[in-house]
């Protein structure tokens, strides 16, 4: 989900500056390398938030709310 929203975010042109310091999670391992860069910039702009304790579930399930948050978010930024 996060690649796809930081794939439509580079289509769109929206080019929001992002820290370049990387963001270590307790699940690292479990992301995906195709989806590492779009979990760091969605996470330092806000867009996604984790599940808490510093933990992103990158092969949960999102539901419904979360990913209208999550939209909503990236709405919020790209006005």
């Amino acid at each position: 989900m996060a690649a796809i929203l930081y794939r439509y975010m580079a289509f769109a042109k929206n080019n929001l500056p992002v820290a370049e310091q990387h963001i270590t999670f307790t699940d690292e391992a479990k992301i995906s390398g195709y989806a590492m860069d779009a979990i760091q910039a969605l996470f330092k702009l806000g867009i996604i938030q984790g599940v808490g304790e510093n933990t992103i579930n990158p092969k949960g399930d999102a539901t419904r709310a979360q990913f209208a948050a999550m939209i909503h978010r990236m709405q919020e930024l790209v006005k």
